[in-house]
């Protein structure tokens, strides 16, 4: 891509028949000059598509291999892949895999969680009053540097929210994009953040979410040094017993999210048993 004003580039397949429900595997070999994308885009019974983002694999000079497992919901017939780029600079792929798994790993029963992002106090003040009254506990990744902000939840209100039940993880101290720091940077990001909330007297804070889902090969390590048991990602799908709980997928829930896609998501997950 020599120049851009909007849109992708993007080399993908023709669409391939898929078991509704089915967990597959994609993969391919890639290097890229910018930051890339890997997007599913599904074919539904009802002749609509639907498009999730499963990764976005980091800039390479190096050719290196892009594996991402993820479940097809229930209502999908057929299924290609786009390996993207949407700024100016060279994407090169090869090897094109997509493999159906036939070994069970799937959960005993399925699962669904809440998380919301940075501590927002419009999730204090308007979301936490909802999921107390209904009994609902969530997990909340703070910004730890922010608790002076206007906008965000203070350490008083971080403290409340812990004491009423809800899970409170690390999102950095300043949500900077990790993949750009040095490592001593992402060491003060990461560690430090967890460091902060034990501080706070938050114990345990297990749970880590990067900023802007981004990661790459350099920052799942020192998430797992700096003591956390897992880390969510802004990659979309749902999560089975076997994937990488350094790279936990979520189900994107902002203002465009229907009640009736996010009931679909839930049923889903209770049907094929998954997180």
């Amino acid at each position: 891509m020599t120049q851009r004003t909007s849109g992708d580039a993007k080399w993908y397949f023709a669409e391939v028949p898929v078991v509704g429900g089915a967990t597959y595997t994609f993969s391919d070999r890639y290097k890229s000059t910018v930051p890339t994308h890997v997007t599913v885009q599904y074919r539904h019974t009802n002749g609509t598509n639907t498009w999730i983002d499963i990764g976005t694999p980091p800039t390479t000079s190096t050719w290196v291999t892009f594996e991402k497992t993820f479940t097809a919901p229930a209502s999908a017939t057929h299924l290609t892949v786009f390996h993207l780029i949407n700024a100016v600079g060279v994407l090169r792929t090869d090897a094109y895999a997509l493999r159906q798994q036939q070994t069970s790993n799937t959960f005993s029963e399925g699962f669904v969680t809440l998380h919301f992002d940075d501590g927002w106090k419009t999730a204090y003040e308007n979301a936490l009053p909802i999921m107390e009254e209904a009994g609902v506990k969530s997990t909340q990744y703070i910004i730890t540097g922010r608790y002076t902000f206007p906008a965000y939840v203070d350490e008083e209100q971080v403290l409340d929210m812990y004491q009423k039940g809800h899970e409170i993880g690390a999102h950095t101290r300043t949500h900077r994009d990790l993949t750009t720091l040095t490592a001593a940077e992402k060491q003060s990001e990461i560690a430090g953040s967890r460091q902060d909330l034990l501080s706070l007297g938050i114990t345990p804070s297990n749970t880590f979410a990067y900023p802007f889902g981004a990661y790459d090969q350099t920052t799942t390590p020192i998430v797992q040094q700096a003591g956390y048991i897992g880390a969510r990602t802004s990659d979309g799908g749902f999560n089975l017993k076997t994937d990488n709980k350094f790279l936990l997928k979520r189900q994107p829930v902002g203002s465009g999210a229907s009640v009736v896609q996010v009931k679909a998501w839930v049923e889903q997950a209770r049907a094929q048993k998954v997180w």
